[in-house]
């Protein structure tokens, strides 16, 4: 008897086992997806995949290799993603798994044909979760993802995690596949979405450092001039200098109308986007001392989310912001305290009151969902439906009230 429950456990054990499925070191996990228009086919689509053996040290005496080694990238030209897929796993000899995709970049010409159909067609994937993060190349998404060499984080998914979700610097929105799609089809608020580049370096210094070619931000990107972030660069991916083995980075957003992209914004409009739209956790901010015209660095952490007040009759859309601060840089001897938190506070309240002018006269576009905003001012859906706020928008005037406080001030002689 006890030898027939050895042979029944010993069976049991064997089919919980993973004898049915694939083996760990048989399977490529997808990190990031890249999608360029293809000529082809539709798409050129570039399928970036961790080598497992190399993050757990398998094949290596001395443990796992460094991000760059851990990645590789194969790009084919096919009709849709799954389509790829097939492909690529003819190419590569292991089975491709979506389950740990953790971004999917679109060039920019691609975005701004329109993007809908391969949103629709992976959303609807039951591999790739919804909270995958989105971006918009600014040239080519095959170009960034090669250019993609983490050179802290091994594990390449994380790296993409802690730029694209947790980076609390606020230059970039936070957006993912399903907020896309469901503003998309809701039509009741615009998408942005952030913008990915490669730096544009050549080699050649006199110090055998990399130099900035013309393209870079030193000529291109314009100084704010404004309070909020004083004399600060409005950075779009692709232009900071930078210099090192990791090329890629993530600065401003791309801005969509439906599924199409329209325009682009900078580092300093992302900021004002987080702040109004109460994503910004923590962030240091330059503001101009109006005493000497100097930067004054303080680190603002906005501890509630904003509060909108819109009046349909007055036509009025009230703002509250709710943040406090610590300062980090005196602005002179003897300074005011009262007298900086008024100046910072009014900055901060003209700054957002014209970004939210600028998206909605330049580009026609809603990017902080007011008009989802107007449910609880309607009775019935009926007349909520026959109000079209679209047209109306223009003729809302904005205000931004921020409730401001710099908690921590330091030695103030």
């Amino acid at each position: 008897m006890k030898a027939v429950k050895f042979i029944a456990a010993a069976f049991l054990a064997c089919l919980l086992c993973s004898c049915g499925g694939s083996e760990p070191n048989d399977i490529a996990f997808v990190v990031a997806l890249g999608f360029d228009k293809g000529t082809q086919s539709e798409y050129e689509i570039t399928i970036q995949f961790a080598k497992v053996n190399q993050i757990s040290g398998g094949s290596s005496e001395n443990g796992g290799k460094a991000g760059p080694e851990i990645i590789q990238n194969v790009t084919v030209e096919a009709p849709d993603m799954y389509s790829a897929i097939n492909t690529a796993n003819h190419i590569v000899s292991k089975k491709f798994s979506l389950s740990h995709a953790k971004l999917i970049v679109f060039s920019r010409s691609l975005a701004e044909e329109g993007i809908g159909s391969v949103v629709d067609t992976i959303i609807r994937s039951n591999e790739i979760k919804p909270d995958v993060y989105m971006a918009v190349a600014k040239d080519s998404a095959k170009e960034y993802l090669s250019e993609v060499k983490p050179v802290v984080e091994v594990n390449p998914a994380k790296y993409y995690q802690l730029v694209y979700g947790e980076n609390e610097s606020g230059g970039i929105p936070k957006t993912n596949l399903l907020n896309f799609y469901f503003d998309k089809e809701a039509e009741k608020k615009s998408s942005v979405v952030p913008l990915a580049g490669v730096t544009q370096a050549q080699s050649g210094g006199e110090d055998g450092t990399e130099k900035s070619t013309e393209n870079n931000a030193n000529q291109n990107a314009p100084v704010n001039e404004e309070g909020f972030e004083y004399k600060v660069k409005n950075y779009t991916a692709g232009e900071v200098a930078v210099n090192g083995e990791n090329k890629s980075e993530a600065m401003g957003m791309a801005v969509f109308s439906g599924d199409k992209m329209i325009g682009t914004l900078g580092s300093v409009d992302g900021e004002l986007y987080n702040l109004l739209s109460g994503t910004l956790k923590r962030s240091y901010i330059s503001f101009r001392n109006r005493d000497n015209d100097t930067p004054v660095i303080v680190k603002i952490f906005q501890y509630k989310k904003p509060d909108y007040n819109i009046d349909i009759e007055n036509k009025t859309i009230d703002i509250k912001l709710f943040l406090e601060s610590d300062l980090y840089s005196r602005p002179q001897e003897n300074y005011d305290v009262d007298h900086l938190e008024e100046d910072i506070t009014n900055d901060i309240n003209s700054s957002a009151e014209n970004f939210i002018k600028k998206v909605r006269d330049e580009m026609g576009c809603d990017i902080l969902g007011i008009e989802k905003k107007l449910g609880y001012k309607f009775l019935t859906n009926e007349s909520l439906a026959e109000y079209d706020f679209k047209s109306d928008f223009k003729n809302y005037e904005i205000r931004v009230d921020a409730k401001f406080e710099i908690r921590r001030i330091g030695m103030k002689t």
